[in-house]
């Protein structure tokens, strides 16, 4: 049930967050990334700010995806999954467990809101470089 909820966040285009459902798991369709690279950092950046807020247990970094444990003092534990898309481009996918979904929720939308800051982010930085890479900036 969970693998069909992903792929179909994943055909989704939106500019806010969508999620979906199920007993205690939150699915969100975070967007669109321009590289894995730059989704995977914007992804470990954002756990890393929401931890220095809210604190987190433990953290880990893949190729393709970061993972948190114990977020907000160990009632919640979230993946950030960073599929390839098209044109080389990633695709963001949250996934919260919460025993509360309703805080879960909440805690959801907040890491939407940290991991688009840091995307954007990267995502100049990942333009520009390549602009100067090439004498054009």
């Amino acid at each position: 049930m969970l693998r069909i909820l992903v792929v179909v966040l994943y055909l989704l285009p939106v500019s806010r967050p969508v999620h979906a459902m199920v007993e205690n798991w939150t699915v969100y369709d975070l967007g669109s990334a321009r590289t894995e690279a730059v989704c995977v950092g914007a992804a470990q950046e954002t756990f890393e700010e929401f931890a220095m807020t809210f604190g987190a247990r433990k953290m880990a970094r893949g190729s393709w995806v970061v993972y948190a444990w114990g977020l907000a003092r160990g009632q919640y534990d979230a993946i950030i999954t960073c599929a390839l898309a098209s044109g080389g481009t990633s695709r963001a996918t949250l996934i919260i467990y919460a025993e509360d979904s309703v805080l879960g929720s909440i805690h959801g939308e907040r890491i939407w809101n940290l991991f688009s800051d840091h995307n954007q982010r990267l995502g100049d930085k990942y333009v520009n470089d390549a602009l100067e890479q090439h004498g054009l900036n």
